[in-house]
């Protein structure tokens, strides 16, 4: 095999996927940037779009992530030379691609729309809906299975949930897991271990679980009393410990960025971040050894700043996409866990209606239910609505645990 790499020559990373074949010739599959997870798999569309390709009737294809609040699925579209249907690609791409790899929407189309610079347009692509998945639905047959219903419709964000649904097919992942056992305990009073999720994943499995479970108390965790330091939990220490190994930099941090277009008001961004760190503790807390433990102290403010840097570049549009993402990569960079907040916001101005927002976290304050809370938070205090107050800090939490491991 001939090697392309020359010494001593300009090297450019172009963000295309694509693999050698045995015969020397390079198989194009897409794009770095258009990756994907589900269901805590990375996945490259461009793969399930060769797969698709592969099929005798099909002559176009295009794979894209359909998100419906927090839920997250793939959508298959399709132009096939005779009638194809959906089912029948469906059962085509199983024989051939893990379960997670397989779409949950297959739409066929007499045309794959396109821009007026010849590549795929979103926006015109059909919205998929749940008439158009490949599960034939159930209706709940009993009170247990109409109430599970309805919890999993609040925690994954769908509709006309089927009693025959895999939860982890339709969105659900091991944080929304986590969120569907505390409601199962607190509605009917009985414990659900998290291990159940996995091995009853369906309505039908669950119900029959409950029906056989012994009725346990929910107790609600009490407000801690004020205090100038409170204990960390198990997660936080951890995390604290980890921050202090050598090469660990931003290794733990939790950036989201998000494209902004449109008139943006920097000074009501800036008072919308304030707003937001002053509602969640977790962001203005500090943290620090107190005869030998780690123990967490909140702050009652604490400042965040906006730091504005406008993209200064007449180079090719290459040049200016590696200069967007070094100013994205200077913009997440490592905590001091000593310091409150833990949170930084950059935004980067490439036009003057039009910007990238990197809000950067470390991870002992947030995971990843809490940055879509972040988000729609920052997002309410911009339009500058009003939200009801937390009645469950996580200092709560970490005094209610430490009483309980220390009870009997």
């Amino acid at each position: 095999m001939i090697n392309p790499f020359a010494p001593d020559e300009i090297m450019y990373r172009t963000g295309d996927i694509a693999r050698w074949l045995p015969d020397g010739t390079i198989e194009y599959l897409g794009r770095i940037d258009h990756q994907i997870k589900i269901r805590g798999y990375r996945i490259e569309p461009g793969e399930i779009e060769i797969q698709l390709l592969n099929h005798p009737m099909i002559s176009k294809a295009f794979v894209m992530v359909y998100q419906n609040g927090t839920n997250a699925s793939l959508c298959g579209y399709y132009v096939a030379e005779e009638a194809l249907s959906p089912e029948a690609v469906h059962s085509y791409l199983a024989e051939s691609l893990p379960d997670y790899m397989v779409p949950a929407y297959l739409i066929p189309l007499n045309e794959l729309p396109l821009n007026h610079n010849g590549k795929i347009d979103r926006r015109a692509l059909p919205i998929p809906d749940s008439s158009m998945t490949m599960e034939e639905y159930v209706d709940p047959s009993n009170e247990i299975e109409e109430t599970l219903a309805k919890i999993w419709s609040e925690v994954l964000g769908v509709e006309n949930v089927s009693v025959t649904s895999n939860f982890f097919k339709i969105g659900g992942h091991s944080l929304k897991a986590t969120m569907l056992v505390a409601r199962i305990h607190k509605h009917f009073g009985i414990e659900f271990p998290l291990k159940e999720v996995f091995h009853k994943p369906t309505i039908q499995q669950m119900a029959g679980y409950i029906e056989q479970a012994a009725v346990r108390s929910f107790t609600t965790i009490e407000s801690a009393p004020a205090m100038t330091h409170y204990p960390v939990t198990s997660a936080q220490n951890r995390l604290y410990v980890i921050s202090l190994f050598d090469g660990v930099k931003t290794g733990y941090n939790m950036p989201v960025i998000a494209e902004l277009r449109g008139n943006l008001d920097k000074e009501r961004l800036r008072q919308a971040l304030e707003a937001v760190v002053l509602r969640h503790d977790t962001l203005r807390t500090s943290y620090e050894m107190m005869d030998g433990v780690l123990v967490q102290r909140i702050h009652e403010s604490a400042d965040v700043s906006l730091e504005i840097v406008q993209l200064q570049t007449t180079e090719a549009i290459s040049s200016a996409d590696r200069k967007i993402h070094d100013l994205i990569s200077n913009a997440i960079r490592p905590f001091h866990l000593r310091i409150a907040p833990q949170l930084r916001a950059t935004l980067i101005e490439l036009a003057p209606e039009h910007a990238i927002l990197v809000v950067d976290m470390h991870h002992i304050a947030a995971d990843g239910v809490s940055l879509n809370i972040f988000m729609n938070d920052l997002g309410a205090y911009y339009q500058g609505k009003s939200l009801p107050p937390l009645h469950i800090p996580y200092k709560d939490y970490a005094v209610w645990k430490q009483s309980y491991l220390g009870s009997e």
